[in-house]
């Protein structure tokens, strides 16, 4: 994956003035609100490495958890750090943690809402591992609880300024480029489910932006297409409805009367009727919860393909699993076995 999908962003908004728009007061606020921007970084130890002058008031800013001293980066010349500013920065970029926000970039721009002057409040959160990346040459081992820890990280960094600042929210931080590709999904295209693993990166997309009632449809589509086109890649017709494709799945001899229970329990009573509950009604969802019913259906999926598709195992009468079919030692990647 990219770094880039580690980096958070947030929109934030601030009305300005009152209804006549004084231009006085709104300059004033303007500059009111850069100071406070300014104060509450450098209050929580961050240097401020922005951009000044006398003359102009300018609407971007850079904080770096870096003392005044260490502010700036390590001149390079060729691919070698000159040796007089290496040791102290190294050092302290060597000691952060990996998920800290590091690299803090502010923009402000002027915007307009109901005949009101707003700011508009930009901010990008980098976290420490990839100036390590950049800096160090630091090639870090990112699992997916890593992931979500330094994008939770510093996605509560950024809801934490707005708090302070008294902001209101135009856009919830979110990663600039998340990733949604999960070794299920990978797996789903390999075996020729190509639209059910793009059901799923599209869900998890909407929910990584804060769009939980439009992922959780694309979740409960993806449940439902997944055992229609796993029962047709038997040469079977599929019913209509999930549990009866589970039946299906019973009398066509994969699983046995115990996995049938506990999958019609876990992924027909339990996440198909929730997800159909709450994207009728539209009821959002937390991003944790939104996650927990991605996990447990690509743990269904990732079961079914693995028993089902990729090694066509069956049961005999006496529910001991019978040996390999020849036919799943040659699967071709793509395609579906009968």
């Amino acid at each position: 994956m990219s770094l880039k999908n580690l980096i958070v962003q947030g929109e934030f908004i601030y009305l300005l003035g009152t209804a006549d728009n004084d231009p006085d007061k709104i300059a004033k606020e303007v500059s009111k609100l850069h100071s406070a921007i300014k104060n509450y970084f450098q209050d929580i130890g961050f240097h401020d490495f922005s951009p000044s002058s006398f003359v102009y008031n300018y609407g971007n800013f850079l904080f770096r958890a870096m003392p005044p001293g260490l502010s700036v980066e390590p001149i390079k010349s060729g691919k070698i750090f000159k040796k007089t500013e290496e040791g102290p920065y190294f050092k302290r970029l060597s000691e952060i943690t990996d998920s800290a926000p590091f690299h803090i970039t502010v923009n402000t721009h002027l915007g307009n809402l109901e005949n009101r002057h707003t700011l508009i409040i930009e901010v990008i959160s980098e976290p420490a591992i990839i100036h390590k990346f950049r800096q160090l040459k630091v090639r870090p081992e990112l699992n997916q609880d890593i992931i979500d820890l330094i994008i939770y990280e510093n996605e509560l960094f950024i809801k934490n300024f707005g708090k302070a600042c008294y902001l209101n929210v135009q856009n919830p931080p979110t990663p600039l480029d998340s990733f949604y590709r999960t070794e299920v999904s990978e797996k789903l295209k390999e075996y020729g489910f190509a639209e059910i693993s793009n059901l799923l990166e599209k869900g998890r997309e909407d929910i990584e932006k804060g769009r939980s009632q439009d992922g959780l449809v694309d979740l409960r589509t993806a449940l439902d297409n997944f055992f229609v086109k796993v029962i047709e890649s038997k040469g079977q017709k599929p019913a209509k409805d999930i549990d009866k494709n589970i039946d299906k799945l019973k009398g066509l001899g994969y699983i046995d009367e115990y996995t049938h229970m506990l999958l019609q329990k876990l992924c027909y009573n339990g996440l198909h009727n929730t997800l159909s509950k709450v994207t009728h009604d539209r009821v959002p969802r937390d991003l944790f919860d939104s996650r927990f019913q991605f996990n447990v259906a690509e743990q269904i999926f990732d079961y079914v393909l693995e028993r089902v598709i990729r090694l066509n195992l069956s049961y005999t009468p006496n529910n001991q699993s019978a040996s390999q079919s020849s036919e799943s030692t040659n699967i071709n990647k793509g395609q579906l076995p009968k």
